[in-house]
C-alpha cells in the first residue's frame, strides 16, 4: 500500500527537525570525544542538582509521586468526611419522617376521636361502644 501524503512528511517539518516556525534548535547527534576516557563525563548518582536534573525536584523526580500520594490521602480523606455528613443527612431525614408520621396518625386518631365521639352521643350510643370502635380503628 502506498500512501503519498507520508512521502513528505520530512519536508513538512524541515527534514526532520520540526524547526518550521524556526523556534526549535537543532540538537546534536553526538556528543563530542573527551581526551580522557578514564573519568566520565556524567557525575554520580544524586549528583545532578541543576534545574531539569534527575534530583528529587526535577519532572521525573520523587516529588511527583509523593506529591500524588498527599493528594491521594487528601482525596481520601475528603471522601470519609463527606461519607460522615451524609450519615448525618441520612439521620436527620429519618428522625424528620419519624416525626412527621407520628404526628400525622396523632393528628388522624383525634379526627377520628372527635368525629365518632360526636356521632355516637347523636345517635344515642353508651360509652363503652365508642371506646370499641375507637380502638379497634385508631392507627
Amino acid at each position: 500500500m502506498n500512501f503519498p501524503f507520508l512521502n513528505n512528511f520530512s519536508e513538512a517539518t524541515n527534514n526532520g527537525n520540526f524547526n518550521f516556525l524556526g523556534v526549535g534548535a537543532k540538537q546534536a547527534a553526538t556528543q563530542p570525544e573527551t581526551e580522557n576516557t578514564m573519568s566520565p563525563q556524567t557525575g554520580s548518582v544524586g549528583t545532578n542538582t541543576g534545574i531539569g536534573g534527575n534530583n528529587f525536584w526535577s519532572q521525573d523526580g520523587g516529588a511527583n509521586v509523593a506529591l500524588g500520594g498527599i493528594a491521594v490521602l487528601g482525596n481520601l480523606w475528603n471522601s470519609y468526611q463527606q461519607q460522615k455528613i451524609a450519615k448525618d443527612q441520612l439521620k436527620f431525614a429519618k428522625n424528620q419522617w419519624n416525626t412527621n408520621l407520628s404526628n400525622q396518625k396523632q393528628t388522624y386518631n383525634t379526627a377520628l376521636e372527635d368525629r365518632i365521639r360526636s356521632r355516637h352521643a347523636y345517635s344515642g350510643k353508651d360509652e363503652n361502644q365508642t371506646q370499641e370502635y375507637l380502638s379497634k380503628n385508631r392507627l
